[in-house]
Formats: structure tokens, sequence, C-alpha cells
């Protein structure tokens, strides 16, 4: 992986105001890099500062992937995993096999392997996580991802076969997600709609409390894996994540040692991380677009594209971007960051138009405020402040509510709000991560509230569709409409970078930015 040069961080540096030519210099490391030869030591608490908080334990129920997906790992596993560099990797399952026709995927699982309630996992769990996990029910969020899915055969104890609609170039990406998670079959029966706050896996770690904003796990002595030297793993006693929405109190408890990875780290703060001898950037596999969305379903923007045009061209962003993100991003056309195969140059963005925000709001007969509803997060409060006053400045009056980030997921994913701000990670491992999250017909997270059956239709065909040009094109077209409906306008998008303390070693960090925890260790 490539890392930044003195030229490129200095003009980065230089561009925020932040620094100049002779000052300190960071580097962005592999997620993946092999740490220094060493032999790993058991003990110690993984402790990390985390922006969101998962809405579930339940992976079905869960509403943020990737970043859902850290806590997952902790207590669920895969069958298959997706690395850093887009490989699949065996995990529960030991190898797979596809049809010649593409029609069907045969899985051999590995042996010996128990849920941490002693039940045995096997065929017949796989099959029940997945009927479980693809079944279309209000609260499941995993549903749209395996629509490909047409049956799950139980072949023998230790051998599963999925049988699909098409060939597809989604299905493997979408399996290695959070959708493709396993959980016990008998506590899911048993335990109701308690499993979401107690859930049982067979990770390394078993959960032991969850409130507050603080999630704890500690080693399950029971785990399946070895190490490459027949150690038992996890080598970790205990795992311990906190919700900390504010980038200067991650980088103040990375700083005294009360964390060892932090997932917020704002631009202006990486001079300060590169010149801390304990610390290091960690450059993750995906960026983050930032955007907002109109509610379609509602007034003031239901049926009214004059408002959402007007809004959408008050918005400088080339502005924004150089504000917010310097040298390591730049304004964004559509939900797809620079680096994705889903875009292409035929995409045509929103412009920065004052005359045209002004004659457009004029046309809307729109009149009073608009509401944005915002998560308590950095750097949405400043992006919110900059929008409010380029808005102001073509008498677009926008007000600013700011909620913690479970309170705003109730409001806006209910459709009870105006207009709010959101991002998302892309590129994903594949683009119907996004779009099936975001555009499906049954999406659970189609945050704009648009239905659209153009938009619904090239999602679904995308997905079943193998051929990367096809695809490609298809979801250009999806994302040109989105821009000319104005369902959506697209800010910025920026480089992401986590922290981490140089104590900490083995991380594996998975390509939807999720990682696993079964192998790190502390070199204290």
């Amino acid at each position: 992986m490539a890392k930044f040069t003195r030229r490129d961080v200095n003009r980065g540096l230089l561009m925020l105001g932040l620094g100049t030519a002779s000052g300190a210099l960071f580097s962005a490391v592999p997620a993946l890099a092999q740490d220094a030869v060493a032999k790993p030591k058991k003990g110690g608490t993984f402790t990390a500062v985390f922006i969101n908080e998962p809405a579930s334990m339940d992976p079905v129920i869960g509403n943020n992937p990737g970043n859902d997906g850290r806590s997952y790992n902790l207590f669920s596993e895969k069958l298959i995993s997706l690395d850093f560099d887009g490989n699949f990797q065996p995990w529960l399952a030991e190898s797979w096999e596809e049809a010649e026709d593409g029609l069907s995927m045969t899985f051999k699982l590995q042996k010996g392997v128990k849920f941490q309630d002693g039940t045995d996992f096997d065929a017949a769990a796989v099959k029940a996580n997945l009927d479980r996990s693809r079944d279309p029910t209000p609260e499941s969020r995993s549903a749209p991802y395996l629509t490909s899915i047409t049956s799950v055969e139980v072949i023998d104890p230790l051998t599963v076969k999925l049988n699909l609609k098409e060939r597809t170039g989604s299905f493997l990406s979408n399996l290695a997600a959070e959708p493709g998670q396993m959980v016990s079959p008998k506590a899911v029966a048993e335990m109701g709609a308690d499993f979401s706050r107690k859930p049982i896996g067979t990770g390394p770690f078993q959960l032991t409390s969850w409130s507050g904003g603080k999630i704890e796990a500690q080693r399950w002595d029971g785990y399946w894996r070895k190490d490459k030297n027949g150690e038992q793993l996890p080598y970790l006693d205990k795992v311990v994540f906190n919700v900390v929405p504010a980038a200067a109190v991650q980088l103040v408890q990375m700083r005294s040692k009360g964390a060892v990875w932090g997932d917020n780290v704002l631009t202006q703060d990486y001079e300060a991380v590169g010149k801390d001898p304990n610390l290091e950037l960690v450059q993750a596999a995906s960026k983050n677009t930032l955007y907002t969305s109109f509610n379609n379903s509602a007034a003031p923007f239901q049926g009214n594209l004059n408002l959402r045009k007007a809004v959408s061209h008050a918005i400088n962003r080339e502005a924004i971007a150089k504000i917010i993100t310097g040298q390591y991003g730049g304004p964004a056309v559509c939900i797809e960051a620079p680096g994705s195969w889903a875009i292409g140059p035929e995409l045509k963005g929103h412009t920065y138009d004052p005359d045209l925000a002004k004659k457009a709001y004029a046309d809307s007969g729109h009149t009073g405020p608009i509401l944005m509803s915002i998560i308590q997060r950095d750097p949405d409060s400043q992006v919110a402040q900059l929008i409010q006053s380029m808005c102001k400045q073509v008498g677009i009056d926008v007000q600013i509510e700011v909620m913690e980030r479970t309170a705003w997921v109730e409001k806006v994913g209910g459709g009870n709000f105006q207009m709010s701000l959101q991002s998302a990670g892309t590129p994903q491992p594949d683009p119907d991560r996004t779009f099936s999250q975001y555009y499906a017909r049954t999406a659970a997270q189609n945050y704009s509230r648009m239905s659209d059956d153009l938009i619904f239709d090239l999602v679904d065909k995308a997905r079943s569709e193998s051929d990367r040009e096809k695809r490609r094109v298809m979801y250009v077209q999806i994302q040109q409409q989105i821009l000319d409906q104005y369902y959506q306008t697209f800010h910025y998008w920026v480089q992401r970078f986590a922290m981490r303390n140089k104590s900490v070693k083995g991380m594996k960090i998975e390509r939807g930015n999720s990682f696993i925890l079964d192998e790190t260790w502390i070199d204290a």
C-alpha cells in the first residue's frame, strides 16, 4: 500500500494552514503490515474508542456495515472473510466451490467448531442462519443482500449448498460481510428479543456487557482456533469498545493510553498523530462520502423538486471539501468515492450556482425554516454550519438539530425529518453492499425515502449481472437518476484513517473496515 510522500503531506498541511514544509511528517501504515517477528504475549485488554455505537448486537438487525462488524466479529464469525487486499479467506468454511453454471456454491465447514452455548456449528446451523438472515422482516437489515439465494441445502453435517437465482458478481462479497455472520440457532430460538443484547456465536470473545455506549467482552476459552505454533487463541484477556463521537476526545484518550485504537481522526489531527512516538495512522480500505438526504415522503421536500434543487445548488462543495479534507479528499459527485469501479466520467453532479438556487427557491413556493437533522459527531457539526451559512446567502433558512446517533437513526429511519446529513463508507467490497443498503426496493436504510422504480429495478438487475462493465453502467444510471431528481446531494469524500498505539500487534482488518482480534496482542 502506498504511503504519503513528504511533498504530499506538507502540501496538505499548508492547504489546511496547519504547518510548513519543515514540519513533522507522518505516513499511513498498511493495515495488514507484518509486525516484527516476536512471540505474541497473552493477556491484556484491547480498548478502542469508536464514533458510532451498534443499534443491536444481533447481526441481522445491525444498520452500520463495516463499523458494526467490528463488534460482531468478537463473538460471531462468518463462513469466509474478505481481507484488506480484496482476497477471500477461509474462516468457518475451510473451502468452497462454485458450480460450473454459477447457480450454486458448496461450502465445506471446519470440524469441531462449537457455539459458545456448547451447541455444534454445522451445516444445519448455517442453513438456520442464512434462512433467518434472508427473511425480509421489517427488522432484518440483511435480507436485501442475500436475495440471490433461493434455498440452502444440508448435504451432510459439514457440507452446505447454497442455490442461487443466477450467476452474480456480488454474492460472495455480501456473504463475507455482516449478513453472513453465524450465531447460535438454539440461543436465537430460546432468547427471543433478548438475543440482540446477549448474542452467542463461535467467536473468540464472549460479550459480557453492553450499556451506556460501552461494550465489554472477555476471552472465550472454548474457541476453536489455535495459532501456527499450536497456542490457543485468542491472546487477549478482554476487549472494551467505548463510544466517543468527538475526535478531540478520542485523540486525548489515545495520547493518554486510555485507548489503543481510535476510528475518528480529522485531517487537522494527522500531524499531531504522526508526531506522537506511541501512535500511528492506519489507512482504511474505503473513503467517507458526506451528503444530504431530503425526505421525499413528507413536506417540505415531497413533490417539490425546486426546493431540493435550491438547497443543492446553494452548497459550495469545493469550499467545504477544502476546509474539511484538505489534501486528503475532494468534492463529491455521487455516493461512490474515487477508486470505485461503479462510477465514470459521464456522471454529472450538482454545481454551486447561487443564482440558480435563488430562482429554484422562488419557484418552489416555500417559506420558513427547514430543519436539518445531524448526528453528534465530528466533523458533521462544522459541515452543517457551513451548509447553513451557504443556504442563508440565497435566502434559505436552515436550522440544525443535533442528535445522538441512536436517536437520529430512529427519527430519520422512521421518516420523521426534513433533511439529514449523513456519511457512507465507499467503495465497499462490492457496490451492491452500498446500493442494496440505501437504494433497493427493500432497502432498510432508504433514508431519502424515495420511491423510484427505475432505481429499484436497476439495483436488482445490477446485483444479478456478472459482467462488471454492464454493472458499472447500471450503477452510473442509478446515481445519475438520484442526482437528476435531487433525492440527495453530495458534499465531499475523504480518505478514512484510524489511529492505533504501536503496542498493538497482529490485527487483521477486513476490506469493509471491520477487524478481527483473534490473533491480536499487546506488546506492553
